[in-house]
């Protein structure tokens, strides 16, 4: 079926229907870019913020560290112990409430295991420290010495390195979702751009469409009306639309069959009264 055969009513309703589907779905697809966008943008938020507890957990234990190393040069004296003791364990504590926030949020199976070796390797460390902290306090301040050269030192190390590994875990994750909100933005973009570019495409195809079919015909019906208007009855008006265009040009086709009969009939009358006329002078 062509617009030719369809009602303007229904063809306009069409058309102007198609026009608001494609506004649907520009603002459909916008609004999936969007959600889309912004949960790229939240994740890496929340990654960035897990980076930020990963490297205030770090630093505190950078700082124990320093304050572990810093007794056992003293050789464990008595007032440098209990200067830094009492500072130590509010640091601890801080480190376990950082490290429960973290256990909350942390959900794939690689940050998991990052914290289980975090985790691993404090508990390695505390126990050497604890275990150096006690033989200064036995006196054997050679052996305590020793344990730190040997174990506590690279304990602490081998502590601080599985906490930059999970920092730079969550580092990367957080670059992830950032490219992937950018990417996000640039694809959106180019989607919406080549939506508006079809609708706008469609929309004056459809209307030049739209118009064609009905000024065309108006036009067609304007010089049947003219011709008829000059005089000539010959021309013959045939359309097979099925619009209301369609049926002005067939009313006026009727009306043109109706005038030429009109004519016939006046010409046939005006005949009969010339002969009777003319019979008429005979006669007298």
């Amino acid at each position: 079926m062509t617009l030719n055969h369809l009602k303007i009513g229904p063809r306009l309703a069409v058309s102007f229907g198609a026009l608001l589907a494609l506004m649907a779905g520009l603002v459909a697809v916008a609004l999936g870019q969007m959600l889309a966008s912004a949960e790229h943008n939240a994740s890496s938020q929340e990654y960035g913020r897990r980076a930020d507890l990963v490297t205030q957990w770090r630093g505190l234990t950078e700082l124990n560290v320093t304050r572990a190393l810093a007794i056992a040069q003293s050789g464990a004296l008595p007032e440098v112990e209990a200067y830094f003791a009492p500072l130590m364990k509010e640091t601890s504590t801080r480190i376990s409430a950082i490290q429960e926030q973290l256990d909350a949020v942390i959900g794939s199976d690689k940050g998991k295991a990052l914290m289980a070796a975090v985790a691993t390797e404090r508990k390695a460390y505390l126990a050497l420290r604890t275990q150096m902290v006690e033989r200064f306090n036995r006196g054997d301040a050679a052996g305590a010495r020793a344990l730190l050269a040997s174990q506590v030192l690279p304990a602490s190390q081998a502590y601080l390195a599985s906490m930059q590994a999970l920092l730079d875990h969550e580092h990367e994750l957080a670059a992830a979702k950032s490219l992937a909100f950018a990417d996000g933005i640039t694809r959106g973009k180019v989607v919406l751009g080549t939506l508006l570019v079809a609708g706008l495409a469609i929309g004056a195809l459809m209307a030049w469409s739209i118009t064609r079919s009905i000024t065309a015909a108006l036009r067609e019906g304007v010089e049947a009306a003219t011709t008829i208007a000059g005089g000539d009855l010959t021309r013959t008006l045939n359309t097979s639309r099925g619009d209301e265009v369609g049926d002005l040009l067939r009313a006026i086709g009727r009306m043109q069959d109706s005038l030429r009969q009109l004519v016939g009939q006046l010409r046939s009358s005006t005949d009969s009264i010339g002969t009777a006329s003319a019979e008429i002078a005979s006669g007298n």
